[in-house]
């Protein structure tokens, strides 16, 4: 039936963001309303296959949320109004593979009480280490 859903998703919290894999369109990652990332494959219902711990998740809600070009095709990269970029593997969610803080106070250590807020998030495919973020100054 074209007008009846074909899969409903039930997240814990409400979904911000999604982006379905570029290499397998079973597989999508959400941002969530609590800061949080889920990893779905509809092959196996409804319900998040993975999540993220809430406190090695975003402050704020996770805003964006962006396959990357990876060898495995299970990395992404989330951003929240909280001023962090994480890095993920869908295969390890408990925790980022890397965060970075968009403290744009020149210092040793980044502070997240100074992070400046990303409005926007795109990932450059053909060039593999780079990506550009848009802030809310």
């Amino acid at each position: 039936n074209p007008n009846a859903p074909f899969l409903t998703l039930k997240p814990a919290f409400p979904i911000v963001t999604m982006d379905y894999n570029p290499k397998d369109s079973n597989i999508l990652i959400s941002g969530l309303m609590s800061g949080q990332v889920a990893c779905w494959d509809i092959r196996r219902g409804h319900e998040p296959v993975e999540m993220s711990l809430a406190e090695n998740s975003h402050r704020d809600p996770c805003d964006k949320a962006l396959w990357i070009n990876s060898k495995t095709g299970t990395e992404f990269f989330s951003a929240s109004k909280d001023g962090q970029i994480k890095w993920w593997d869908t295969r390890k969610l408990q925790a980022p593979i890397e965060s970075l803080v968009i403290d744009l106070v020149k210092t040793e250590e980044q502070n997240i009480d100074r992070a400046t807020g990303i409005s926007a998030l795109q990932f450059e495919s053909s060039i593999g280490t780079r990506f550009m973020c848009g802030l809310e100054n």
